[in-house]
């Protein structure tokens, strides 16, 4: 297992109790523990922390979500409705 570079723990307590809370409350969500865990995947790549990345990919691989999903290629039928996604999301900036 890797381990954290930094004690966010301690270094951010606030903020490191928020961030729990909410990885908390989005497991016992509906939306299922690969989605949200592609998510975070996606989120470490724009972000540009290889760290994290790492870790999220490591754990899909670990759950065998299928390589498709990790490499962001998809069946034709879902290229628009992935456009419209990209669309709506524009530019938020970084998460």
């Amino acid at each position: 297992m890797n381990a954290p570079r930094l004690p966010w723990a301690t270094l951010a307590a606030d903020q490191y109790k928020s961030l729990y809370g909410v990885n908390q409350a989005l497991a016992r969500s509906a939306l299922g523990n690969n989605l949200l865990e592609l998510v975070q995947t996606r989120v470490s790549q724009i972000n540009g922390c290889a760290f994290c990345l790492d870790m999220h990919v490591r754990e899909l691989r670990r759950r065998k979500v299928m390589a498709d999903r990790l490499s962001g290629q998809s069946s034709p039928q879902t290229h628009r409705a992935q456009r419209r996604r990209r669309a709506r999301a524009g530019n938020r900036g970084s998460v």
